[in-house]
């Protein structure tokens, strides 16, 4: 279990979930495949002498591992990132999670959120990855989360959710104009009964059973 899920409140639920794309280990790939490039055509470089003994060809191998070494570098930071980053929204709130040791995380109310907007170029739109930008109310900075899987997905779950939140909200207000409108008959009603009575068009014992009719409805 992940940190979204250690962490739900009472009748919390997880409504969608993802992670980083798969695209953040591009770079290491690349990085690694030019150092295999460049130390595939090392033997271009065999008669070049460079300093005494070194020779071109040498040179060429030891930037070829130069650059695998710094791919491997590129590759745990990536593959640190990808194991522990969550993204994730709730029946209640939208969560962020990302890193172990340096713990960062981001918690915003459905009801608070007040934009969220992605950003996707060209290639983002073919693999299906953006970046997220989501700020509160109450003049929070913009929070910003990048290289995103399916964002558009978390988008349209967010909407989904707060626009469920809105409607649930609205049809928690009306059950209570209807009761003060009764209330406010009942009274209405009581008092043309009292009126009745001074004036002596009723007794006071038709007063007292048509009151308690008036009551028991």
């Amino acid at each position: 279990m992940g940190y979204i899920e250690n962490n739900l409140l009472d009748n919390e639920e997880i409504k969608y979930k993802t992670k980083n794309h798969w695209i953040i280990f591009f770079k290491a790939v690349l990085i690694f495949g030019l150092g295999s490039i460049v130390q595939s055509l090392s033997s271009m470089g065999e008669e070049t002498k460079i300093i005494g003994p070194v020779t071109g060809a040498n040179l060429m191998v030891s930037i070829g591992y130069v650059l695998k070494y710094f791919s491997l570098f590129y590759f745990l930071f990536a593959l640190y990132k990808y194991v522990t980053s969550e993204y994730g929204v709730t029946s209640q709130r939208v969560i962020v999670k990302q890193g172990f040791f340096f713990r960062d995380t981001v918690e915003i109310l459905l009801n608070k959120i007040e934009s969220f907007n992605v950003k996707q170029h060209l290639i983002g739109r073919i693999l299906g990855y953006g970046d997220i930008f989501v700020s509160g109310t109450g003049g929070d900075d913009k929070q910003v989360f990048k290289t995103i899987a399916k964002p558009f997905v978390m988008k349209s779950k967010v909407q989904q959710l707060c626009q469920e939140y809105e409607a649930g909200l609205s049809k928690g207000q009306q059950p209570a104009q209807p009761e003060v409108q009764s209330n406010v008959s009942i009274a209405d009603e009581i008092n043309k009964l009292s009126d009745l009575m001074e004036k002596g068009a009723i007794t006071q014992d038709e007063f007292d059973e048509q009151k308690r009719k008036v009551l028991d409805r």
